[in-house]
């Protein structure tokens, strides 16, 4: 490692610190009013009280015959206790009378509960006798059957905490109650451009020579997507400083501003350039890592602006370790902002340069622990190693390499990786559990 990479490395910004400035510049949005049904993924702003009780009313969990439980209290198949029908409940239409003692009302499942009634006897605990009255065959005790008041919900309960993602099922809570509408946080507005004078939008003609397809844009729109969001493309800008600047002009109308490109320090790289003339506040240029050395975090008025390497790997690193944090703390989310896992390393792991080196690597489970192997190769330019990856394993700046079996940092960032994992522990669990149930029956 040659001397002048260690010391231009001491004059970097450490990444843990940049992820801080980040965060720090980020306000979470303001609260916005939504349709329940529309609600599902999104943040609330603020709790959500119970204004009913759920059910409003004593109701029958089983068709059958609302009865006062004393009057069952001999009932046998031989001997049934024979009660007079005087009427109906049924779900919008419960009797309108009190149930007196040698009275049943027959009801169905859900319907309110007579006055007077304590349980309910199911349909095939009864038999019908002569006209208007039904033998009850065994005893039932108070409550059998009913669902009381408030058993679901009471008034007053929270239903929803502020900071909570709205699930399906949050929605079929509040809708029992009658809530119609709540407020969440408002989504980010997040803005995508790409700079580069040689760059073909994917689908046009055969590139001439010097000319490369543009795939950091329809990468970026696709990955922010995923992530539950909805990025507006604002095209390619030339390689000029009134280019820059004039997309740079429409960077309030979002709150994130992704640039790819013209960060470095090129001849054509004029972003930095355009964001002081502009009047923006910088956050910090060049991090201490690899990929993704050159970004450049500033501030555009209320506008947070990232302005990322063009290297596609760079730019997909950096989005998932800044932006997809800072997009979290936005729209409302608890922390951590960004989930760090430790886990062993699955190989040796050796760095190219003085840098925190970001690997690309895969988990998994392996007697009993988390294992990270490196999915591609480290070069910031090198798309393959991105394309099926869960995170990142990091190697710090201070470290030469990571040895085979050494705990590390683990950035978890794919969305299914999870869900895999957890199936791998169950099928671990399930395999030692039926290797030792085997050994025990032997």
């Amino acid at each position: 490692m040659q001397k002048d990479s260690v010391r231009e490395s001491h004059a970097l910004l450490d990444w843990r610190m940049a992820l801080e400035k980040v965060l720090a510049a980020v306000p979470t949005l303001a609260a916005e009013p939504c349709c329940i049904d529309q609600a599902v993924g999104r943040i609330s702003a603020q709790d959500c009280i119970a204004p009913i009780e759920v059910p409003p009313f004593h109701n029958s969990a089983v068709d059958g015959y609302a009865v006062l439980a004393a009057d069952t209290a001999e009932a046998t198949p031989g001997a049934p206790r024979r009660l007079q029908v005087v009427g109906q409940s049924r779900a919008g239409v419960p009797y309108p009378g009190e149930l007196q003692s040698g009275q049943a009302v027959e009801i169905m499942t859900g319907a309110p509960l007579p006055q007077g009634a304590d349980a309910v006897v199911p349909s095939e605990a009864v038999v019908a006798a002569s006209s208007g009255f039904v033998d009850i065959l065994k005893p039932v005790r108070q409550g059998a059957a009913v669902r009381p008041a408030g058993g679901d919900t009471r008034r007053g309960d929270v239903l929803l905490r502020q900071g909570d993602v709205v699930t399906p099922g949050m929605v079929g809570k509040l809708a029992s109650c009658g809530i119609a509408e709540i407020y969440v946080i408002r989504e980010p507005r997040i803005a995508i451009a790409t700079s580069g004078d040689e760059l073909v939008e994917p689908g046009a003609a055969p590139l001439r020579e010097g000319m490369i397809y543009d795939s950091n844009t329809p990468m970026l729109l696709a990955l922010y997507r995923s992530w539950g969001f909805a990025p507006q493309q604002l095209g390619r800008v030339s390689d000029t400083l009134d280019a820059v600047k004039a997309a740079l002009g429409r960077a309030t109308e979002f709150d994130f501003f992704v640039m790819t490109g013209g960060v470095s320090v090129g001849k054509y790289d004029y972003v930095k350039q355009a964001v002081q003339d502009l009047g923006g506040e910088i956050l910090f240029w060049r991090v201490n890592q690899q990929p993704g050395k050159p970004l450049f975090v500033a501030k555009l008025q209320r506008t947070l602006f990232l302005g990322m390497p063009g290297n596609p790997v760079a730019c997909y690193m950096c989005s998932d370790v800044y932006l997809r944090p800072a997009l979290r703390k936005a729209r409302g989310e608890r922390p951590p902002y960004l989930r760090v896992l430790r886990v062993e390393t699955g190989e040796q792991i050796t760095k190219m340069d003085a840098r925190t080196a970001f690997h690309r690597a895969n988990l998994r489970y392996l007697n009993g622990r988390f294992v990270a192997f490196v999915s591609g190769p480290p070069d910031s330019h090198i798309l393959r190693s991105v394309t099926g990856h869960d995170g990142y394993l990091i190697v710090p700046a201070e470290r030469a390499m990571l040895r085979e079996g050494e705990p590390a940092d683990f950035i978890l960032t794919s969305i299914g990786a999870a869900e895999r994992l957890l199936l791998e522990v169950n099928q671990e669990g399930a395999g030692r559990y039926f290797e030792e149930s085997l050994r025990a029956s032997l």
